[in-house]
């Protein structure tokens, strides 16, 4: 016998742009091609300063010192793409709230991926967690002393022998994206990956689990919107369920409101779907 597949509800909440997509597309192919060519580079540094390991197994590819800046310069692009765009659409919910609370939820991050903590605590839920908004400003600070120190380097502002200043910070860079990833796949949380590369969007149900502060700033326009467009102009049972469900869901299902009424006709008497009406007149 087919199993038959389980109605979805529909309703999807947009929380990254398809800008704002393109630039973690970007950012995260920046910073891989940047950890790559880096590591090559920091192992033939190494090799010339300290005599440590040269290229005995794998040689060094030919262009990385000028593949290492290029990358590096698409990363500087994105970010000052990235502060304009926000600074123009004046977007703060990725700056922290609460510095200290931000930060527990950060490093209690830390022992659920280790495996010390049984749960992670996301601090304040909002349209980011605790721990995605210390990641950013994290990577602010380093992402902006790596870029310094690389243009220093560069120019021959800092001597070759103390290039690890720019090494510390670039490795640092790496370590916090990757942390960030790496959290997603230990939270089985495939729903928030597709989001954040893919989609941009988020089902409502989702929000309202993980995001709660955030479902509270949606759920007023969002319920008042179903109210207008989705109650008015059906027969009387079916605004009855449809108020009824809204008690539960702000953007219910139209084929979940359908199946319900059509089962409380084959299966509820005259009566009873009267007085089923009448208690949703009074909602």
């Amino acid at each position: 016998m087919k199993k038959e597949k389980p109605i979805q509800g529909a309703s999807l909440i947009t929380q990254y742009s398809p800008i704002a997509r393109l630039e973690i597309w970007l950012f995260t192919l920046s910073i891989a091609i940047v950890t790559i060519s880096g590591l090559f580079l920091l192992r033939d540094w190494l090799f010339s300063s300290l005599g440590v390991y040269g290229d005995v197994f794998i040689p060094t590819p030919s262009g990385s010192k000028m593949i290492h800046l290029c990358s590096g310069g698409m990363l500087v692009v994105i970010s000052l793409f990235h502060i304009l765009i926000h600074l123009r659409s004046k977007d703060r919910s990725l700056l922290p709230v609460n510095t200290m609370r931000d930060l527990k939820s950060f490093l209690h991050s830390g022992m659920y991926m280790i495996g010390i903590s049984r749960r992670e605590e996301r601090g304040t839920q909002g349209k980011f967690n605790g721990r995605q908004r210390i990641v950013y400003i994290c990577l602010a600070y380093i992402m902006g002393l790596a870029m310094i120190t690389g243009f220093l380097y560069y120019f021959g502002i800092l001597g070759h022998s103390v290039a690890l200043v720019h090494v510390i910070p670039g490795g640092l860079t790496f370590m916090v994206v990757l942390f960030q990833f790496l959290m997603m796949i230990r939270n089985h949380d495939a729903i928030r990956l597709k989001a954040t590369f893919i989609t941009g969007k988020l089902p409502m149900w989702y929000i309202r689990r993980n995001k709660p502060l955030w479902y509270e700033e949606l759920r007023p326009a969002r319920v008042e919107s179903t109210k207008q467009k989705g109650i008015s102009g059906k027969d009387e049972l079916t605004r009855a369920v449809t108020k009824f469900t809204l008690l539960f869901d702000d953007m219910p299902n139209d084929k979940v409101i359908k199946a319900i009424t059509e089962e409380l006709k084959a299966k509820v008497g005259k009566d009873d779907r009267k007085r089923i009406v009448e208690l949703a007149n009074e909602l």
